[in-house]
């Protein structure tokens, strides 16, 4: 009987973490996705639409610090060739 309460007390957290973890996991794809259609826009030469996705996917996972710094790199790098269209 006691270990058919603890299964049943445990199963919410386990069931909370696979949720989270499935939740990261999207947020990952997501970001990815997001971030190869800002580096295709940038090939492209289409640099407001770089900028505008790197912002976009900016938001998607704030936690993602790895991903994110790329990003930010990737934005300024954008943001130069707006402002100064001949560079």
């Amino acid at each position: 009987m006691s270990t058919s309460r603890i299964s049943c007390t445990c199963l919410p957290v386990q069931t909370e973490r696979i949720v989270s973890c499935y939740d990261i996991l999207q947020k990952a794809k997501k970001l990815a996705s997001k971030k190869d259609e800002g580096n295709e826009a940038f090939r492209k030469g289409r640099t407001s639409d770089a900028y505008q996705l790197y912002s976009e996917a900016l938001e998607i996972d704030p936690n993602n610090r790895k991903t994110n710094a790329k990003l930010f790199c990737n934005r300024a790098l954008v943001g130069g060739k707006v402002s100064n269209p001949g560079t």
